[in-house]
């Protein structure tokens, strides 16, 4: 049940995370075309691919959490039984939630600036807003992965 739960979410974040790549590269298309064909630069186009560009940074690691792709150093797990490859992994998972649950008061805390973005005058919310949901996702996909874990099965691995 959990596994499917957590399936569903990593697709969702692999949808969203799709539709604003697609939607970045058709924004700086946009201001290219603009730019250099009619001479008309469009200033907030820069502001709104940054600003998307780090949702799809922290969506990415969320799902890269979810299936386990994330960078790692793991050549000492790798040499090491199958039952303690398990447990370190497991351990590994339940560090990366205690991480992400660290990070999430202060993720809070950012929400409340009153700051605006220069050209549009957006309330940086919009920006921030990921922060705790980057933390509350990244902790359940490795609450997921790690009861995988104990149960026999590896993580991102779909039943």
């Amino acid at each position: 049940m959990l596994r499917k739960i957590n399936d569903k979410i990593a697709a969702l974040e692999a949808i969203i995370g799709t539709v604003m790549i697609c939607m970045m590269f058709l924004i700086i298309l946009y201001g290219i075309v603009m730019r250099y064909l009619f001479n008309q630069p469009i200033k907030w186009v820069e502001e709104v691919t940054n600003l998307m560009l780090i949702w799809i940074g922290f969506l990415s690691v969320c799902y890269a959490t979810e299936k386990n792709s994330h960078v790692a150093i793991d050549f000492l797990i790798t040499k090491q039984s199958p039952k303690v490859q398990c447990i370190w992994k497991s351990i590994l998972q339940i560090l990366i939630c205690i991480t992400a649950l660290a990070l999430l008061p202060p993720s809070l805390d950012a929400i409340q600036y009153q700051i605006t973005t220069p050209t549009l005058h957006l309330s940086l919310k919009v920006l921030f807003t990921i922060m705790p949901i980057f933390c509350v996702l990244t902790m359940f996909h490795a609450v997921g992965n790690a009861v995988c874990l104990l149960q026999g099965r590896n993580e991102g691995e779909s039943t």
